[in-house]
């Protein structure tokens, strides 16, 4: 007998976190959206959404720009900075986060991959 289930990836799926797990570029944020990269619940490698404009309405020139989602509240892109650990050092555990209802399309996710690959260069 064949599952055909469809398999639930946490790859692209958008949680909720506060910012001082892994903030230390000035911008804390309670409520934080970040989307997860792999599918391990346990060691986590994430980015951060930010709005495209910062508080002066100036467009933020290194954000990955992404597609409206319903749990984003404003025009939204994906920082191309990786977390892969919190600011002491251990590992980011997604159970400790929020979950939403969104995640990625496949569009956004190509993109959000191949800009955090050219920012590694």
């Amino acid at each position: 007998i064949v599952d055909r289930r469809k398999k639930r990836y946490l790859e692209g799926r958008i949680f909720i976190t506060n910012d001082r797990l892994f903030s230390n570029d000035g911008f804390n944020k309670g409520n934080r959206r970040v989307v997860v990269l792999n599918n391990d619940k346990s060691e986590a490698v994430i980015c951060k959404i930010k709005s495209l404009k910062d508080k002066e309405g100036n467009l933020r020139q290194k954000l990955i720009p992404i597609e409206r989602y319903p749990c984003l509240t404003k025009p939204s892109g994906v920082d191309p900075n990786l977390r892969k650990r919190t600011n002491k050092g251990g590992k980011i555990n997604l159970q400790k986060m929020q979950p939403t209802a969104s995640r990625l399309n496949k569009w956004d996710m190509k993109k959000v991959k191949e800009g955090i690959k050219n920012n590694k260069k």
